[in-house]
Parts: structure tokens; C-alpha cells; sequence
């Protein structure tokens, strides 16, 4: 006769996929009639928005949009000017067949950009991105196994309590952002804008009720060309932001939030008393994934001291919770100059996704460097850095770089560059256990119980409760309460009844 055994069960979400893909963007751009020709390109600044989400007959479309700032030296080497092209693709996933409706979440990344001067009037420029989805299902977990009351009096189990981490909430938010920031440079031109770098810093993370409330800080760098001087002008800008998300759920042992951005949009205007400000309105989706601590109780052994029996496992997934994990990453280099700059006026750095080899962290930057030459034109250059940091165990995927700022300064004819990033990963160690799932008994060669004494004297060596009384056809509770009646000490002798 087969037993399986009854399990309680609590919801949780499986995760089905982790995809990734990658998708090539060639696009070009002609300099409009009101603007000079170009004569060299300084840098190409890009911003990567999630646009849609969309189930189809395959699979899931994920829609984003490719924004792209060049800024060049026009033909004469005198003066900049800024050329703007944006381009919307889409990326196509497949999804895991599965009975319930499926939660996804999909992220966006920019890869490389490239620039190629086609001729002074056009240039095209090609970009990778990096697109990844995630789905989740819902399942119940075993959370403890029990024999059925039945079979009960003709079994006895070995139980063990465990802990293991599960994801229990999945969801997501769209918000935005309107503000208005002063610019420190009056002289800012307002058609001149050239790039902006929004960073969001996610701080504390409150569980009120079934509500998460996520607070940080989002941080904007913005450039722009000023019109006395027509020199990029560099400034920092920082707000705080606090979103409330509905989880639908009450324990939360440990989150990971993330967030996308959908648009942008940014005007340098005049106003009156606060002179040139940036109107920026960002518009974003916050990513939630939290986890719970569930103790699982896991039979290990069984024993029937009425009927031949075999056991059947299985193997079972336990999972740590995640551990947090943030490295700061510091590179300082002396990179040479073009050998007639005068003055370096402006680094523009780019941050490539990193690599991981054996226990190595590998980030590639790129440093896209505008200088002025001694009779005081303009020259451009590109310089790579690499920074490695060692780690103590290899990566299975590559962690979240964030550049956090960067200083300059110029000796003679080099620039000495001092770059601060941060990586943040989660480390999630899984911890197999086979458990017995199922008990084969034998009823039609059942065990001679008269061949057993009624009472046995063992002095242990060692042995544990478990052993002894499947050992002499008994069971751990019953030689616990007879030799408690007994006031006996279990390391002199122990006597073990016979239980049918």
C-alpha cells in the first residue's frame, strides 16, 4: 500500500524565466538647415525608456525608446552645437506556459553607443541595448508534511524545521516626477540643452500593513551649451521622492526595488526673479520584489513497526535569504591629453555593462573628452579606463554598476581622472534536502510482533532515540516517558518498550 503523505501548503511566487536579449539600433540624423555643419563629434549622450508591455500570440513585446544627444565641433573648430534624434523598437520575449496569469517584469539597459560622420551634414549613430524579462507564477509550497491520520498509528516520522526564504509579492508602480531647478549659470542657452543623467538613489523601505513605502532620493545631471561662451555648462540637481505600493501582503523579510524610466521631458526656461531654470517631468515605474521567511517542516526518516516498509524522497529546494551586497569601486588614472590642447573644458564619461570572470568585477568606462586648442579653437578625444575589482567568489550574473560622480583635474598636458562607482548585488545560496514524501508498507507480510520482548534494557552507545526505537520496535516518545517515569539516566541505561 502507498502513503503519501498530506502536506500544508502556503502561496507563494515561482519564478518561471529570467530572459536576455540583446537588440542593435541604427539610426541617422541631418543636421538641420539653421545649424553648421559638423566637423567633429564630442560626444553621443543616450537615455533608454520602457514604454509597453504587451502579450501577444508568442509571447510578451517589450516596447522602449532610444534617445540620442550628439554634441559636435562645427566645421570651423569654432563653436558647438547639439543635434537630438530618438528612435522607438521593440524586443520580443517568450513566455512560459503555465496555467495562472503570469507577472512580469521587464527592464531596459543601454549597452554602447557608437557616432560615424557620414558627411558635414549627416552622421548615424548605432546603440545596443540589453533588454531582460522576468515572470512569476503563483504555487503553493509545501510547508509541512504529515502523515494521514489513518496510516498514523502504523508509522512514525522523523521530522526537521527548516527555514527558507520564498518570494511572496511582485508588483510594480508608475510615477512621476515635476520639478523646477534653478540653474547656476544664467547664461545657459535654452535651445542648447545636451544631455541629462537621472539617477534614482532608493533609501528606506517600510512595510505599513500591505502597503510597501519606498523613500529615496533622485538625482539629475544636466548639461547644457551657454550662450556667452558656447562651453558646456555642467550642473547637479537632487530631490527626494516617496512612493506608496500595495504588496497585498503583511510579512516582508527582505524587498528589492528598482526603478525604469518611461519619459523625460526637460525645458531651460527664463523666469523672472530665479533667472534660467530646468522644468523637468520624469516619469517612471518602480519595481518591487519582497521575500519571507517560512519555516518548513521536512520528514527525513520513517519506521512502521507493523508492516515491511520503504521510503520513497524526493529533493527539495531551500533557498537563504538574499544578502544584500554593495562594493564602492574607485579609479584614478592620468590619461594623456591631444598633444595642442591648452585646456581640457569638459569629460563626458559613459559606464558599459560590466563583466564578471573568475572572481573578478570588470567595468569599462568610456571618457569622451572636449578641449580647446592653444588659438583657441575646439578638439575632441575618446580615452578608455578599466577598472577590475577582485572579489571572494565568482558572480553568476553581472551586478548593478552606478556611477556616483567624478572629479578632474589638468597637469600640463594630462588629466588626472578620479571616478567613484558602486556595484549591488544579491546573493541567494540554495540549500537541497531530500525529504520523504511517500511510504510503501507491506500489508500482506505483516511483522511478527511477538518476536519482540516486551521490554528491552540498552545501555546506549551513542546511539540516538530515533535509532534505538527503530532499532528494538518502539518508538522515541514512549522510551522518553517510560524512563522519565523511571528517573532513569540515559547515558547509564535505558529500557525500551515494545510499542505495536
Amino acid at each position: 500500500m502507498e502513503v503519501r503523505l498530506n502536506t500544508k501548503t502556503v502561496p507563494t511566487l515561482q519564478q518561471l524565466s529570467d530572459q536576455e536579449q540583446q537588440t542593435q539600433i541604427d539610426l541617422e540624423s541631418v543636421v538641420p538647415d539653421t545649424r553648421d555643419d559638423i566637423g567633429r563629434v564630442v560626444t553621443a549622450q543616450a537615455n533608454v525608456f520602457l514604454k509597453s508591455k504587451d502579450v501577444t500570440s508568442r509571447g510578451m513585446t517589450v516596447g522602449g525608446e532610444l534617445e540620442i544627444a550628439v554634441l559636435y565641433i562645427t566645421e570651423d573648430g569654432k563653436s558647438l552645437s547639439v543635434l537630438r534624434n530618438g528612435q522607438g523598437f521593440s524586443m520580443d520575449f517568450e513566455l512560459p506556459e503555465h496555467e495562472d496569469e503570469l507577472i512580469t517584469l521587464a527592464r531596459l539597459q543601454l549597452k554602447a553607443v557608437e557616432t560615424r560622420l557620414i558627411n558635414p551634414r549627416k552622421l548615424s549613430v548605432s546603440a545596443e541595448i540589453v533588454g531582460k524579462l522576468q515572470s512569476f507564477a503563483q504555487q503553493q509550497m509545501p510547508v509541512e508534511y504529515r502523515c494521514p491520520a489513518e496510516n498514523g498509528s502504523a508509522v512514525h516520522l522523523l521530522t526537521e524545521q527548516r527555514q527558507t526564504s520564498v518570494v511572496n509579492a511582485v508588483c510594480e508602480k508608475s510615477f512621476s516626477i515635476n520639478e523646477q531647478f534653478p540653474f547656476p549659470d544664467s547664461s545657459v542657452s535654452t535651445a542648447g540643452l545636451l544631455c541629462q543623467r537621472v539617477h534614482f538613489q532608493i533609501g528606506e523601505k517600510q512595510l505599513i500593513g500591505t502597503r510597501l513605502l519606498v523613500k529615496g532620493t533622485m538625482e539629475l545631471t544636466a548639461c547644457c551649451l551657454s550662450e556667452s561662451s558656447n562651453l558646456p555648462v555642467t550642473a547637479t540637481f537632487s530631490t527626494p521622492f516617496s512612493q506608496l505600493v500595495e504588496l497585498g501582503k503583511e510579512q516582508m523579510d527582505g524587498c528589492e526595488a528598482s526603478i525604469q524610466l518611461n519619459s523625460a521631458y526637460y525645458t531651460v526656461t527664463d523666469t523672472v526673479g530665479a533667472g534660467k531654470v530646468l522644468d523637468c517631468e520624469i516619469h517612471a515605474v518602480i519595481q518591487i520584489q519582497t521575500r519571507c521567511t517560512e519555516t518548513v517542516m521536512l520528514v527525513n526518516d520513517a519506521y512502521s513497526n507493523r508492516y515491511p516498509m520503504e521510503i520513497e524522497q524526493s529533493e527539495l529546494s531551500l533557498w537563504e535569504m538574499p544578502t544584500a551586497i554593495t562594493v564602492p569601486i574607485s579609479i584614478e588614472e592620468r590619461v594623456e591629453l591631444p598633444e595642442d590642447t591648452a585646456q581640457c573644458l569638459a569629460v563626458f564619461p559613459s559606464l558599459g555593462l560590466p563583466g564578471i570572470p573568475e572572481k573578478k568585477l570588470c567595468c569599462h568606462i568610456t571618457l569622451d573628452l572636449l578641449c580647446r586648442t592653444a588659438d583657441g579653437g575646439f578638439i575632441s578625444a575618446k580615452r578608455m579606463l578599466l577598472s577590475e575589482t577582485a572579489l571572494e567568489e565568482s558572480l553568476r550574473y553581472a551586478p548593478a554598476i552606478s556611477m556616483q560622480n567624478i572629479t578632474y583635474r589638468q597637469e600640463g598636458g594630462a588629466l588626472v581622472v578620479r571616478i567613484n562607482m558602486s556595484a549591488a548585488w544579491s546573493e541567494c545560496r540554495s540549500m537541497p534536502q531530500r525529504a520523504v514524501t511517500a511510504l510503501l508498507l507491506d500489508e500482506n507480510a505483516p511483522v511478527d510482533q511477538a518476536s519482540f520482548p516486551d521490554l528491552t534494557a540498552v545501555r546506549p552507545a551513542g546511539e540516538s532515540l530515533w535509532e534505538l526505537a527503530r532499532t528494538h520496535h518502539s518508538s522515541p516518545e514512549a522510551i522518553e516517558k517510560l524512563n522519565a517515569a523511571l528517573e532513569l539516566s540515559g547515558d547509564t541505561m535505558l529500557f525500551i518498550p515494545r510499542v505495536e
